[in-house]
Formats: C-alpha cells, structure tokens, sequence
C-alpha cells in the first residue's frame, strides 16, 4: 500500500526527511504482507469502536484516512516536526490529520539501525490509528487499536528487513 508523505519540506533536516521517506518506502512492503494482514486479522483489540480485526484491516487498507475519508487506497501522513526533551514520540490531535514527530527520538531512532526503523512504522501506524479512524487508547495501552497495530507492525518490519539486512552481509 502506497504511503504518500507531505509536509516533509518544512522540516529542518535532510536526514530527518530522508529518513522518514526510508522508513514509509520499507512500510509499504509490511502492510502489503499477507502475513501482517492476517495477524492484523486476527488481533483482539479492546476500545476498538465495534470493530472487530477484520474491518480494521479493511479500513486501513481501503486508504479512508483524508477528511473527507476517500477511499484512495494509500495512506496520507502530512507530517511535521517539533523537538521536546520528554516522552512524547508523537502526537495527532483529533479533528486534525497533521501527524507531529518529536525529532529527539527520531535522532535516537536513526542511530539504531533496523530497530529504530521498526519503532518508526510502529508509531506511524500508531498515529494513523489515531488520525485517521479515531481510535483512541486509555490504560491498560497494550490491546487498544492504535498500540495493537503499531506493535504488529514494528514486529513485522523488524523481522522483515532484520532477514534482509542479514541476507545482505552473509549471516
């Protein structure tokens, strides 16, 4: 699934930018899986609004996610940034389909290799579930829609591209 980046210009960095462009490259290949579409599937999710792993699956894949909810069958991340020592990664504010990245864990992130790729599409995802579909989370975290498809996701692209990486230097 095509993931279309805007807003990008605006940012201070080039490594910033090219990385993120990276990362949403390698992303496409994930939600194209069947196999990260079946365990999407097949998740168990609470607060997650009536719907069941199926439908999210189809919501997401559908590209609903602009205001008007034009099914394009791509993802949209107007994407911007802001810098704050805390342990805020991102944030999306309801009613606003801006996706805001903390730069101080994107410069931790970009120093750890396919991990910290991974944890990017994690809260890509995340925010997506957020933005886009309204899902919104309150404790326990960890089953809640926007967790539950970002920790699939992180756990997909890692172990997709850890194989690749490995293939590439003869492990």
């Amino acid at each position: 699934m095509k993931i279309n980046i805007t807003g990008l210009d605006k940012w201070k960095k080039y490594e910033h930018q090219s990385y993120i462009k990276t990362v949403a490259l390698k992303l496409e290949e994930v939600t194209e899986s069947l196999k990260w579409q079946k365990e999407i599937e097949e998740a168990r999710y609470s607060q997650n609004n009536g719907h069941d792993g199926k439908s999210i699956l189809k919501m997401i894949l559908s590209g609903a996610d602009d205001m008007a909810k034009n099914p394009d069958g791509d993802i949209d991340l107007d994407c911007y940034e802001f810098h704050q020592l805390s342990n805020t990664v991102a944030y999306t504010y309801l009613g606003d389909y801006r996706t805001f990245l903390n730069t101080y864990f994107l410069n931790i992130r970009m120093k750890s290799g396919v991990r910290g790729e991974a944890q990017l599409s994690n809260t890509i995802m995340h925010e997506l579930m957020h933005r886009a579909f309204r899902f919104t989370h309150s404790q326990p975290y960890n089953q809640t829609v926007p967790y539950k498809i970002g920790s699939i996701t992180e756990k997909h692209y890692y172990e997709r591209f850890r194989a690749a990486l490995a293939i590439r230097i003869g492990a």
